[in-house]
């Protein structure tokens, strides 16, 4: 039976490893935060704040199991991809990368004794999930533009 585990990342032993990253995709320029909401409040400001007319729809998109269906290859590709195109250093966006590889490839998990290790995907409940998720689709629309 497909399963899509939520996992509370806070305690995990990665996760100031997963913060540090975070931290380094969004003030690197790799990501700039046009392409992702801080949380819903703030989100509601923004949208009050602008100048929405009668006749225009807003739309928001939802991808159903997006995390977990995440290719880890793509991933990792798309970090390069955009690392290589930051003003980090060749030394440290390799180092990046290898502690990105670490965090998506070591994404085992316990439930019911048993002990699972996903195939592909990001972790859900992992404040990096999301910032990756963005960061593949980016590069995967610009690919085909």
């Amino acid at each position: 039976m497909p399963i899509r585990p939520v996992v509370n990342n806070k305690y995990a032993p990665s996760h100031k490893l997963i913060k540090f990253l975070n931290t380094q995709i969004e003030t690197s320029r790799i990501l700039p935060k046009t392409y992702n909401a801080s949380n819903s409040p703030t989100t509601t400001v923004d949208l009050i704040r602008q100048n929405i007319m009668p006749n225009n729809k807003i739309i928001t998109l939802d991808i159903n199991e997006l995390y977990t269906n995440l290719p880890t290859k793509g991933i990792i590709e798309a970090t390069k991809h955009y690392l290589g195109l930051s003003t980090i250093n060749r030394a440290e966006q390799e180092q990046l990368v290898f502690a990105l590889r670490i965090i998506i490839e070591q994404n085992n998990f316990q439930y019911n004794n048993q002990y699972y290790q996903p195939s592909k995907g990001a972790v859900m409940g992992s404040t990096l999930s999301g910032t990756l998720a963005v960061l593949f689709l980016k590069y995967l629309w610009n690919s085909y533009i």
